[in-house]
Order: structure tokens, then sequence, then C-alpha cells
């Protein structure tokens, strides 16, 4: 491990000073590797708002059923290729209801239940899902205290739980059934173990192999106000784990137990700086990255500029309070680089607010982009719609069949936007 990490920051280290000749503006050379070079400082700084037909050139409506087995209250969703996991809470922070809808919006099953014994939780909230078909296997993180790592089979059956190496972390991730990465914390100073290390390998019961260090933190002898800087971004593509940690301009690449850089990124002076010290006020109108991701065609991540900063020292050196952000999209042409800071309006369907899309719209692994919007907002915006005749011919059917399913005690509605193959941008 030791020899690995030493190789690591060895090649981190040439990163900063060699470049690639071929196009120095665009990648770095680590370990004799070609790495992308994200200048995000080069990117639009105010939001262009276009339509949703821009990228997408249908909406798939999907009301979920309404019974006694699934009724909804609040939701966290996680879509996958075939079905939506959506978590309710049962009762004033009590135990979540965690179900599986098909995309027909037909109920499935439960995945746990609430409770303390084998296969059941105590989690409040379900900090994530996923469906891992090559393994055959549903695992579900439940926020709780401690948090709650299950494993089920499809049908719903529970498998077995996963322990974590320490508490208050940022998530557990499945490599396979005996090896699982759990993310630090983001906090400046390293006051627990979680706030030292970006990765930490372990098996099912919470040994850990082996360890991917923070490199950039505060001194705990260092005092005033660090921000945060927002949450990791964790995502799958071809086969791999990919992570982007507030604080580092490193984005790796995990396959199992070995690990490396696939992309740098350069944030630019409207950036927070995390792990300095600042005055609060100073990071108003300034950004961080979130909810990064990538496709063959594209690199994207949710722009969150900081609007509201109101915290205060609790004890020495721990700060907390009020944020707010406010959000646009970025979208990254892989080929040429060129970049585009994105706001949405719908011309597609005619009914959804441009707020709705700002803090709603979501997108997985798979990108898929969609939205769970409740039966009550939808029927206001509905009616507003037709009354105003700002609902486009084409889709007048459809909003209006929409509207004759759903009455103020429906389940919510599921919308997937399906992809142009090329975007009008």
């Amino acid at each position: 491990m030791r020899t690995i990490l030493s190789i690591l920051l060895l090649g981190l280290f040439f990163a900063c000073t060699n470049q690639s000749p071929e196009n120095p503006d665009d990648f770095t050379l680590i370990n004799g590797e070609k790495i992308p070079v994200l200048h995000l400082d080069q990117i639009p700084d105010s939001a262009t708002t276009v339509g949703l037909s821009a990228l997408f050139e249908d909406v798939l409506i999907i009301p979920l059923e309404t019974s006694e087995k699934c009724l909804i209250r609040n939701w966290d969703t996680y879509l996958t290729d075939e079905s939506l996991f959506l978590a309710t809470q049962t009762g004033r922070l009590g135990p979540v209801h965690l179900m599986e809808f098909d995309l027909k919006g037909n109920y499935l099953r439960d995945f746990g239940r609430g409770g303390k014994g084998p296969g059941e939780h105590t989690g409040y909230m379900l900090d994530g899902v996923r469906v891992h078909q090559d393994q055959d296997i549903v695992f579900a993180r439940f926020n709780g205290y401690p948090y709650e790592n299950h494993l089920f089979k499809p049908d719903g059956s529970f498998v077995d739980d996963v322990k974590c190496p320490f508490d208050l972390n940022s998530g557990t991730y499945l490599i396979n059934q005996e090896l699982f990465l759990t993310t630090g914390t983001s906090y400046g100073r390293p006051t627990y173990k979680r706030d030292s290390v970006l990765i930490t390998w372990h098996n099912k019961d919470g040994n850990t192999i082996q360890n991917l260090p923070r490199h950039n933190y505060l001194s705990d002898k260092t005092m005033g106000f660090s921000p945060i800087g927002g949450s990791k971004s964790a995502y799958q593509y071809q086969g791999k784990w990919y992570f982007h940690f507030p604080g580092e301009d490193t984005l790796y690449w995990v396959d199992e137990l070995a690990y490396g850089p696939h992309m740098l990124m350069k944030p630019g002076k409207d950036a927070i700086q995390v792990n300095q010290i600042v005055e609060p006020r100073e990071v108003i109108g300034r950004s961080v990255i979130g909810d990064f991701i990538e496709d063959e065609r594209y690199w994207r991540y949710r722009k969150q500029i900081v609007t509201k900063c109101e915290v205060n020292e609790y004890s020495p050196g721990q700060w907390g309070g009020m944020w707010d952000f406010d959000y646009s999209f970025v979208f990254i042409e892989k080929e040429s680089r060129k970049a585009h800071n994105l706001r949405f309006k719908d011309d597609l369907l005619g009914i959804i607010p441009w707020k709705q899309m700002l803090y709603g719209f979501v997108w997985d692994d798979g990108s898929h982009f969609y939205m769970v919007i409740g039966a009550l907002d939808l029927i206001e915006w509905i009616d507003q719609g037709l009354e105003e005749n700002k609902i486009p011919q084409d889709a007048l059917q459809k909003i209006k069949a929409l509207r004759s399913q759903i009455s103020e005690d429906s389940n919510p509605v599921l919308f997937i936007f399906e992809e142009r193959d090329k975007y009008n941008l």
C-alpha cells in the first residue's frame, strides 16, 4: 500500500510540473498516461436558459401506484434501467419504507423494514441504493446513527449487513460482496479519522484493507472559518468507480484495490477555496462542484453558487449555521471541450416551473434524467397551464391524460426525460 501511494503522490507531483506537449491546455501526464485537465474557470459565469427540447425529445410520464401498501409522504429516489427505488418516512423520524416500482408505476416489493433485527433498519432517511446486476445484489444505505448498510437479493430478501470502519462517514459503496469503499468527510480540520481519509477499502465486517488519505486540509492549530466546499461526487462508469472530493483537484478512479487519477480540475478564482481561512461573507457568490458525472459524450455537474452563509463558531475551530445555494447545470463536450452553463425552461410539457427544474432535476449513473413530483403540485401546474393555454399542442393530450389519472390523494409522478442523440446547444 505504501509503495502504491508513493507512486501516486509522485505522479501527482509531476502532474503539477509537467504537461503534455501535445495539448498542454487540455491534458497532463501522470506516470506516462494522458490525463484530461478541466479548466472550470473558462466556463461561462452566467447560465444560459434553454428549453428542455434542446436536450430531450420526449418525456415518459409514470404515475406511481397509490394503495395502502405503498403510501408516500416524502421521498428519496434512485432510478435504474428497470425500476425506481423510493424511500418515504413512516412517521416522525421513523425508519423509512424502501420500495421498488416498475417503470409502469406498479409497486413491486419492499426492501427491509423498521426494527433492529436482521434485515431491519432504524434509519430515518435513505442515503443511497444501487442495483449491481452483475452480482445479483441490491445495496441499500440507511441514514441513521450508525449508518446501516444492507445487502439484498433483487427479490427483496435480506442477505447481509455491512459494517463501516468509522462512523459519520459520507458514503459506502460496493465493489463486490467481500470488498467495499467508505469515503471520509470534507471538514477543514482533521479531528477524527473520517476527516483525514478520502477512501477506506474494507471488508463487510468493517476491517480496513487500505486507505487513500486526504492530501489537503488545515492544521488543527489553525483558527478561523474554513468552508466545507460541498459534498463528494461518486459514480460508476465503464466498470469502475469514480470519486471527486472537496478540496482535491483530482478525480480518482477505483477498480477493486487499484486506484489512480482520472482527471485534474482547475476550479478558477470564483470557486470556493476549500481548506483556507476566510471570512464567511467571502464565500457569497462563489461556487462549488456537485453531482459530477460523465457518459460517452459529456462531463457534467451541478454548479452550486453560494447565496447565503450565516455561520457561527460553536466550538473552537468548529463552525455551523445556514447555507443556501443557487444552481445551474454545466455540460462539457468531451471531444471539443466546449462548455455550456445551463438552466432550463419547460417547452416540452409547459407545466414544470423553472424552480422545480433547478432543484428537482436529477440524474443517475446510467445518464437517466428524471424528476419525481408530488400530485398536489402537478394538479396546480396543469390546471394553470390549461387555463393560460401554455401547454404545447403536441403535449396537450398527454397532460390531460395525466390530469385525469391523479387526485390530491395520489402518490407522486415519475418523469423520465429521453435524451436526444445530439443536443441542440
